[in-house]
């Protein structure tokens, strides 16, 4: 059963790819007869025809090249807006492969993601404590973030990455980039965040970081409304401008933390 539809994949895919041929074929053919005619508006017309055609026909190909494995290697390849959720993807490499706004899951930490590109890629079902250093999520959005290893620390890179709800209590966050963060609603009891920089108007509305050690922790500018810091640790941090307004300061360690009229309001 598996031999035959790996011959009916195949067969597809020969199938999309002879279709793409003579599409191509005529593209190039009108692009000749605008040249020769200097019809100029026509050639940037035929351009954007190829373009669109090339991205709709490489889609399922690229797919099928995964899900039959018939190829591993995708360095520096243009994948933006991909779905390749539901593959496995052991061994393969996107290493400077551009993923921008493509829709993932989970095994996506499978693959080669060095210096790949991440931006506005949704990643669903992330495990943070899994995923391999230096990979860079900047500007990621990320549903279903959890940490299933608390103790294993994280220096991932997450400027920027929309993480609402995640489910973060009790994790080893020290050496993580969470500069202009979005994380809404996330539920960090316990986590640790020693001298992590959550600037850069970090988004912390409704946060649940009772019990949180922020100890020299940057929070200057961060919108923290809402906030439940209920016994957190924040000596030493900067709360410089931060928006403490209706935050449960309860219990909170606020020896020698910087602090201004703004965050006096959170008292």
């Amino acid at each position: 059963m598996t031999e035959r539809n790996s011959d009916i994949g195949r067969r597809s895919e020969r199938g999309w790819l002879r279709d793409l041929y003579w599409r191509l074929h005529w593209y190039a053919h009108l692009g000749k007869k605008a040249i020769l005619s200097r019809r100029f508006p026509q050639m940037e017309k035929t351009r954007v025809r190829i373009s669109t055609l090339v991205a709709r026909y490489r889609t399922p190909i690229v797919y099928w090249q995964l899900r039959l494995h018939l190829t591993k290697d995708f360095a520096s390849e243009d994948l933006s807006g991909f779905d390749l959720r539901g593959l496995d993807l052991r061994g393969v490499s996107f290493r400077d492969a551009n993923l921008t706004g493509a829709m993932l899951d989970a095994h996506i930490i499978q693959a080669d993601l060095t210096d790949a590109v991440l931006h506005h890629a949704t990643i669903y079902g992330l495990d943070l404590s899994r995923v391999p250093a230096g990979v860079d999520l900047d500007r990621a959005r990320l549903v279903g973030l959890h940490c299933s290893d608390p103790s294993r620390a994280s220096d991932a890179r997450l400027r920027g990455a929309e993480m609402h709800g995640a489910d973060l209590k009790n994790a080893n966050l020290r050496g993580a980039d969470l500069r202009s963060v979005d994380l809404t609603g996330a539920d960090l009891r316990g986590a640790v965040l020693e001298g992590v920089d959550l600037g850069g108007r970090a988004n912390l509305r409704s946060v649940n970081l009772a019990g949180a050690r922020l100890y020299g922790a940057n929070l200057a500018y961060a919108d923290l409304l809402g906030a439940n810091l209920r016994d957190a640790d924040l000596r030493d941090a900067n709360l410089w401008r931060a928006d403490l307004r209706m935050a449960d300061l309860t219990g909170a360690d606020l020896r020698g933390a910087i602090r201004d009229e703004i965050a006096e309001q959170g008292k």
